[in-house]
């Protein structure tokens, strides 16, 4: 799997996580994941296979730390500048889908700040 296939399964990923986080998954959620699939087939050239894996991982909730490690193993092989430019990329989808529902729930907050330490987003 390439650095983008990386990038467009992580972030399915961590959609879910968040969707999930605090134990109500909105329809509005659910939405801003299949929004996410359907402009990655228009813009970055989504595989079937990476398209399958997304989909079955939008009913599998993997833990944080398999987040935080997925995201390490993403960044590994970037230069700095990179680096910083995904970790920007990944805390404003993060904060979109935080605040797509309209509540902004302790679990979201606490999660987000513990992938902000340990990614340093």
């Amino acid at each position: 799997m390439d650095k983008v296939q990386q990038m467009q399964v992580l972030c399915a990923k961590i959609g879910v996580f968040f969707a999930n986080c605090d134990g109500v998954y909105e329809t509005r959620e659910q939405e801003f994941i299949e929004n996410f699939v359907a402009n990655l087939e228009q813009g970055e050239g989504l595989t079937p296979e990476i398209k399958q894996i997304i989909l079955e991982s939008t009913n599998e909730i993997v833990s944080l730390e398999t987040i935080i490690q997925m995201t390490k193993d993403l960044l590994d092989g970037f230069n700095e500048v990179e680096q910083a430019e995904i970790k920007k990329v990944l805390a404003e989808f993060i904060v979109k889908l935080i605040e797509v529902d309209g509540e902004i729930h302790p679990n979201e907050i606490a999660n987000y700040n513990l992938i902000k330490e340990q990614i340093g987003l």
